[in-house]
């Protein structure tokens, strides 16, 4: 499936799958529903394609997994990719592969991933606004400006325990 500019991860491919090779295509993030049901994969190539991040947890699931190969990416190695640094120090699957994972994102970029120290992976705060005020349905809308930020899996919750507007209480959508 290389070379197919692919920019989802494909679905229902066969759980008895030893072998997938999605290299050059134009994936940006997986989620650890890509993965889910592939417990026999030994050989996964996602080299070459644009993958900024992979979710927490994504590859734990491939129990069977042997050798992978992330090179050719442009990881973000922020505080998103932290835990795909984290699983690869611990089960080091690409070592040996085509190239070093070199970091693409503005903190860290072009530094080797292997080399980086994961206390610097971080992520800056996100600041949220607050939009949208319809004090006579008290109501409100929280939105951010850079969406582009985090990716698509990253969810956030946030906890007001009040919010006023001229005496009245808001309900925040």
């Amino acid at each position: 499936m290389s070379l197919n500019r692919l920019t989802k991860f494909p679905r229902d491919l066969q759980p008895s799958l030893e072998t997938l090779r999605l290299s050059s295509n134009q994936m940006v993030y997986l989620t650890r529903h890509d993965f889910a049901g592939l417990s026999s994969l030994r050989t996964l190539d996602l080299s070459y394609n644009r993958l900024r991040a992979i979710e927490d947890g994504s590859l734990e699931s491939l129990q069977s997994l042997q050798e992978i190969d992330l090179s050719g990416n442009n990881w973000s190695c922020d505080c998103y990719s932290k835990p795909l640094k984290d699983f690869l120090d611990n089960f080091p699957y690409h070592k040996g592969m085509r190239e070093d994972l070199v970091c693409g994102g503005t903190k860290s970029s072009g530094q080797n991933m292997d080399r980086l120290n994961s206390d610097r992976m971080t992520c800056d705060d996100i600041k949220f606004n607050i939009t949208n005020i319809d004090s006579e349905k008290a109501t409100a809308t929280v939105a951010w400006d850079q969406p582009d930020l985090a990716p698509p899996f990253v969810q956030f919750r946030l906890r007001f325990s009040r919010v006023t507007l001229n005496g009245k209480n808001l309900i925040l959508i």
